[in-house]
């Protein structure tokens, strides 16, 4: 049996978080980590009152975000229980009775560095936000198949979730991502914390990929996420600091996956998001959102707090601080 700790990340969502707590607990895992974003609706007393010797909480004293959650939990993780794997998912989300049983059961090569569940509604539905994805620029018949589909041409297709075979993938999300414990410790770190929320689950699995791992999607690893799901045409985000890191961590996305095409790739972007301001009533705020998400992410400066990034709404200028004071991501710690 392999040895696989739980981590969820938690923020004002405490009647939810119950439900992923107690579907956590069927499981025969060896620890559950539960990180609370500083939430401020009974969380902390709830955890605080949960008697069980599997489970380890923090309590953060900011919101970090889910990349700032998943950075903490993972860290606790690998300190604590010294697991094989990992598995992680939203406090909104929860395993189908069996799921991660079935999962420790298994046995996968070496090279499989990682391994997706299948991720759907309460109602049956495919969960589109956690649809994993192959890399677009791997096939140009793909890369020609986004300027006609969008996102929608790099997604896997329903049928890989009818079908009993696992398949490759490129990415995933952090809903239902088992995690191979030793390829953190040597190869890709824990998840980029700057990264706040948005996009830092594909870039991370991006990562897995490109340190030489395989990624498998398994559908017969099923996981429900109890939320909306939209596909990209037709997000609007509110509050509109969301823009701001959809667009930056999506740039980093798009630099890790088109290589050399990058310069391309982000001009077209430049354009599909400077369009989608008709979306929007406050227009000023998200082109001024917009701008700065997409001039942080062509620098790649992933250094503003997360009240920075809320204030740039009301900022009319650049200010003196605004200038990049590094390149990259901060080291894995």
């Amino acid at each position: 049996m392999l040895n696989t700790v739980a981590v969820i990340v938690t923020y004002n969502r405490v009647r939810k978080l119950k439900q992923a707590y107690k579907a956590a607990c069927r499981e025969p895992l060896t620890g559950i980590v539960i990180v609370n974003n500083a939430s401020t609706d009974g969380t902390r007393e709830w955890l605080e009152s949960v008697q069980n010797p599997k489970l380890t909480f923090i309590n953060a004293s900011k919101n970090t975000g889910g990349a700032g959650g998943f950075h903490e939990g993972f860290k606790c993780a690998l300190q604590k229980y010294n697991p094989d794997w990992i598995v992680c998912f939203d406090d909104d989300a929860y395993p189908e009775k069996g799921a991660i049983k079935k999962f420790i059961n298994s046995d996968y090569p070496n090279d499989v560095g990682g391994v997706v569940s299948a991720v759907f509604l309460p109602n049956g539905d495919i969960s589109e936000m956690n649809r994993p994805s192959i890399d677009p620029f791997s096939d140009w018949r793909i890369a020609v198949q986004i300027i006609k589909k969008g996102t929608a041409a790099f997604h896997i297709g329903n049928r890989a979730y009818r079908v009993k075979d696992q398949i490759d993938v490129d990415s995933g999300s952090f809903v239902g991502l088992f995690i191979r414990a030793e390829v953190i410790k040597q190869k890709i770190g824990l998840p980029q914390k700057a990264l706040f929320l948005y996009g830092d689950d594909t870039i991370y699995t991006l990562l897995l990929r490109k340190a030489g791992y395989r990624l498998l999607f398994n559908p017969g690893l099923v996981f429900i996420h109890d939320t909306v799901t939209v596909t990209d045409s037709r997000i609007i985000y509110k509050p509109l600091w969301r823009i701001f890191y959809s667009y930056r961590n999506g740039l980093e996305i798009y630099r890790l996956v088109a290589g050399k095409y990058f310069p391309v790739v982000a001009a077209i972007k430049f354009l599909i998001w400077l369009y989608k301001v008709r979306f929007y009533k406050k227009k000023r705020a998200y082109l001024r959102m917009f701008g700065y998400g997409y001039l942080d992410g062509i620098l790649r400066r992933f250094n503003r707090t997360h009240q920075e990034v809320k204030s740039l709404e009301r900022m009319p200028g650049f200010r003196n601080s605004d200038q990049p004071t590094g390149s990259g991501f901060p080291e894995a710690e």
